[in-house]
């Protein structure tokens, strides 16, 4: 029960890490992390950090596009 106080707090700071541009084993460990916490957590939140993340990707993909073209 005590995971879930503090749920919020470390997927906020862990998804800061993975959008900061975390180098590939930073970014690895924090995934795994935010993993597990969701895991032993409240499971709901993997559906609004998965969007979050898909949103960020594909702003960065099409940046990168953008940058090409």
């Amino acid at each position: 029960e005590s995971i879930l106080l503090w749920q919020r707090k470390c997927e906020d700071a862990l998804y800061s890490l993975l959008t900061l541009g975390a180098r590939r084993p930073v970014w690895h460990l924090a995934s795994v992390a935010m993993a597990r916490i969701i895991s032993k957590g409240d499971s709901i939140s993997i559906y609004l950090r998965v969007s979050s993340l898909q949103g960020f990707l594909s702003n960065a993909r099409r940046n990168e596009s953008q940058k090409v073209a």
